[in-house]
């Protein structure tokens, strides 16, 4: 009974924090967004404008470094296709975007130590920590953007998902499905932004050698990590080639 109970007050202390994440969220949109908008935070909603009533007419977006196309301009044009929010579709995406990376940064806690308890409130409470930071002076646009298209907050959520899929692979053991699944989210990260390659594959690739240096499989993990990197490369080059 007492092991419910303490499940119940879990959960509803995950609820409490998933709510709080998303007023803070919100909230920090409202802070000095009216008249500080410029042409960055626009250009995505022209972007999804763009894909949807112009099929697919898109001469002025060009392959940069960082396009944005994953997760950023994905979802936000799914946000503006499915609900034809216009002024909300931005924040719409921010807490969207802020709940997923509380849910990877609770997989990756969960991966990492798989004896603690309650991961996504944990993930939520850090995230909530870091949304709180906006509300410190000449920090509020800065926490913003991350969570917005278009500012590289894309890149951190990629790597924060691809960090707890790499935990899970060395601690769990292969799964051909988990390998296939990071090596597709590796590709249309760092096609989306060039950063993935310096927030995730090199440090990933770094922390996957010290865990497991002293394990009898040391090679195993990460020559299983290389080939995934190494494939979601060669699918980029050959992306950018046909494009």
């Amino acid at each position: 009974m007492l092991k419910t109970e303490n499940r119940s007050a879990t959960w509803a202390l995950t609820l409490i924090a998933a709510i709080l994440l998303v007023l803070q969220v919100l909230a920090l949109g409202t802070r000095h967004f009216h008249d500080q908008v410029n042409s960055d935070d626009l250009y995505p909603y022209v972007f999804a404008q763009d894909v949807l009533h112009h099929r697919w007419s898109l001469p002025g977006w060009t392959l940069s470094s960082a396009p944005y196309y994953f997760p950023d301009f994905t979802l936000l044009t799914l946000l503006v296709g499915v609900t034809g929010w216009a002024g909300a579709s931005i924040p719409a995406y921010a807490v969207l975007s802020a709940l997923l990376l509380a849910l990877s940064a609770g997989s990756l806690l969960k991966e990492i130590d798989r004896e603690q308890t309650a991961p996504w409130l944990r993930g939520l409470l850090v995230v909530n920590a870091i949304v709180a930071l906006g509300f410190l002076p000449q920090l509020d646009r800065w926490v913003w953007w991350q969570f917005t298209p278009g500012f590289h907050g894309g890149a951190v959520l990629v790597a924060t998902a691809v960090a707890a899929l790499a935990a899970a692979e060395m601690n769990r053991g292969p799964s051909r499905g988990r390998l296939v699944l990071l090596a597709i989210l590796l590709w249309f990260g760092m096609w989306s932004d060039s950063f993935v390659i310096v927030e995730a594959v090199i440090p990933l690739a770094a922390a996957l050698i010290f865990a497991t240096w002293d394990r009898a499989d040391f090679v195993s993990p990460f020559r299983r990590f290389a080939a995934v990197g190494v494939s979601a490369f060669v699918l980029l080059v050959l992306s950018k080639l046909v494009l």
